[in-house]
């Protein structure tokens, strides 16, 4: 299964959702019903004293149930639950619809700043920009949960354009390197999968679910709470309708953990598999797992909102019985043997050992005592290249020379390897990272000078650069003139090398802009690029890509509006024409011909460039984003079907290919020659 299958049975699970959603609150509006029957029985009904057995019996329930449904308090209950239920979901999704970082902040999250110094803290950051720069995703915030010292970690957001990573402080602290990129694996398999949107939905219907049984708690402890202070009894008149509601409300809580059970516990199973097939090796995740095993807090969470998010997390964030049925996780044993068969054998042997040699030497040592933070669990060698906060080291002379996934494939074979990412191009997002010049690295990191250094890419991607750059300046408040000039030369230094990489590390320091400050750099953005009276696809594609992060629905997913080619016809011709415009003059009537062929749309005519208005160009890459999944691999194809005409795709038109990807959640990955 290829990204856009994955992306399309996402979107059908959100249907099973719903409706498991609608069957869950028809149970728990029966159970409320049928509470509100017995309770309305004793109070209004004389005691019906006839055997069970006697087949009157039924004719006097059947008259009874006639009776509470005839009267207006079987419509009052109804209603009721549904309005309540429905208030409480409805209330949950507009707080979470700002984006993953709503979700982390609920959790305790703390924002980790761009520019941190912390060692454990920069290690993180620089594993999560590898995976992102590796899989073409957009780099997201990350948090931490500082009172959690447990070991654990989420992902969270509606689309990969506002996905946030969450882990604890006990994971920040208790993995090495090679365990952490395990983890972050894990979770970027979620976001590349379509599984965030899934679970966010998950946490604002199951909200719903759980709230009866949370408000008859809350009755409960009034009534008792009450009691205590007054002689009379005070609230206890609460404590009995307090428990009719919480045992009925209790089953929407096992409602929800069934569904939340039913929809994750193999999409964790996949997530391992991903996380082994990004990294290449298995060790890393299965230490991870196997110190989660072993540790003193294991992977519990101590957050009020542990049971909204146990079907989102790397590990389980409490424990319920009947654990076989209604966990979120599957046993991490198996999890383990799933990823490396040998692991828990190596790691029973090097505990042996370790016990024997504690005995000899009269030192008591434990597993779930041992410092993670100097060692790796199963006594695997700690000091390897990979320790490193950069992963894999090089000159920063040296020219790091990227390639097209596309390049030597089949246009079919290129396109299945969008949303996968191994080893090879996490090497190559490492040696990316290393070889950029640092004050140019650190500057993207500076929420004071990554606009400047991405208005500055910008103004190079102008017909007129140099005119660009005075207007900037210009533009900007006075002690930023020096600056622009000063990450010129920088810039300067990886001439040639592709800028696409450039971007997805300042975005997510761009997103951490106050609204006024976004909308400004877009504004500047727009000043810059229609400076010269022209645009050029670099200008255009680039400025797309800002507007569709920093924009005030930046955090908003775009709804499947299409599900066929034909409404977006005419977008399709003009973007294709567009792009054919950029190949040689001789070939580009053919290029488009053979790109446009796919769709099947007939007689469909070439359109000459001063025909084009870019913001029509604009206007039909955003429709495209409203495509269905499977569609818009089609419209993919038929780009790198065009770019390839001439047998080889260079490093502008990867740059055209990626941002394009980007608009369309289509993440392609990193690779190097």
């Amino acid at each position: 299964m290829d990204f856009f299958e994955h992306q399309a049975k996402a979107n059908k699970a959100s249907s099973y959702l719903i409706i498991s959603y609608l069957l869950a609150l028809c149970v728990i509006t029966v159970g409320f019903n049928v509470a509100g029957l017995i309770v309305w029985t004793l109070a209004t009904q004389p005691v019906l004293d006839i055997p069970y057995s006697d087949p009157s019996a039924f004719e006097s329930l059947k008259h009874l149930l006639a009776l509470w449904f005839e009267s207006r308090f079987s419509w009052q209950v109804t209603c009721a639950v549904f309005i309540f239920i429905g208030i409480v979901s409805f209330s949950n999704w507009l707080g979470l619809r700002q984006g993953g970082g709503s979700v982390a902040k609920m959790m305790g999250g703390r924002k980790v700043p761009s520019n941190t110094h912390n060692a454990d803290e920069k290690r993180l950051l620089n594993v999560v920009e590898e995976m992102a720069l590796a899989s073409g995703l957009p780099v997201p915030e990350v948090f931490v949960m500082d009172r959690e010292d447990a070991i654990n970690a989420f992902a969270a957001g509606y689309s990969p354009n506002e996905a946030a990573v969450c882990v604890t402080r006990g994971l920040l602290i208790s993995l090495t390197r090679d365990e952490l990129q395990g983890v972050i694996g894990h979770e970027f398999s979620h976001i590349l999968n379509g599984d965030m949107r899934i679970n966010i939905r998950l946490i604002s219907i199951m909200a719903g679910l759980v709230a009866a049984g949370q408000l008859g708690r809350w009755l409960i402890e009034i009534g008792f709470r009450g009691g205590s202070h007054d002689s009379k009894g005070g609230a206890l008149f609460l404590i009995v309708p307090g428990i009719l509601i919480w045992i009925v409300g209790s089953l929407g809580v096992l409602s929800s953990r069934i569904i939340k059970a039913a929809i994750s516990r193999q999409r964790e199973f996949l997530a391992d598999a991903s996380a082994v097939q990004f990294t290449r090796q298995t060790q890393g995740i299965a230490s991870a797992l196997y110190k989660i095993a072993n540790h003193t807090h294991s992977s519990l969470l101590h957050n009020r909102h542990a049971e909204d998010l146990s079907h989102m997390c790397f590990a389980k964030t409490l424990n319920v019985q009947f654990a076989s049925m209604m966990a979120t996780h599957p046993p991490i044993e198996e999890r383990i043997e799933r990823v490396d068969r040998s692991f828990l054998t190596k790691a029973s042997i090097k505990s042996a050992q370790a016990r024997q040699s504690a005995s000899q030497t009269n030192e008591h040592v434990s597993i779930s005592n041992v410092d993670y933070r100097e060692t790796h669990t199963a006594g695997f060698d700690s000091g390897t290249a990979q320790d490193s906060l950069y992963g894999k080291e090089i000159s920063p002379d040296e020219m790091i020379e990227f390639s097209s996934p596309f390049q030597d494939q089949s246009v079919e074979r290129a396109i299945a390897t969008i949303g996968l990412t191994d080893q090879h191009n996490i090497e190559a997002a490492q040696e990316c990272l290393s070889s950029m010049p640092s004050e140019l690295l650190t500057g993207l990191h500076q929420p004071e000078y990554a606009p400047l250094i991405v208005l500055t890419l910008l103004a190079n991607a102008n017909s007129t650069p140099e005119h660009a750059r005075e207007l900037l300046k210009q533009l900007s408040p006075a002690h930023f003139k020096a600056i622009v000039d000063h990450y010129q030369l920088h810039l300067q230094d990886i001439d040639g090398q592709p800028i696409y990489p450039l971007l997805q590390l300042a975005m997510a320091t761009l997103k951490t802009l106050s609204k006024d400050e976004r909308k400004n750099t877009l504004t500047l953005a727009k000043q810059l690029i229609t400076s010269d009276k022209q645009i050029q696809p670099q200008e255009l594609f680039l400025y797309l890509v800002l507007h569709r992060h920093l924009n005030r629905k930046a955090s908003r997913r775009q709804r499947v509006e299409f599900s066929s080619f034909d409404p977006i016809k005419t977008d399709l011709i003009k973007l294709l024409s567009f792009l054919c415009h950029f190949t040689e003059a001789e070939q580009q009537e053919a290029a488009y011909h053979k790109a446009i062929g796919q769709f099947n749309f007939g007689q469909s005519d070439y359109i000459q460039a001063d025909s084009i208005k870019h913001d029509d160009v604009a206007n039909a890459i955003f429709r495209i984003e409203h495509l269905a999944p499977l569609l818009k691999r089609s419209v993919l194809m038929s780009v790198v079907d065009l770019m390839s005409h001439d047998h080889d795709i260079t490093h502008q038109e990867l740059d055209w290919l990626r941002m394009l990807a980007d608009c369309w959640d289509c993440p392609i990955p990193m690779t190097r020659i």
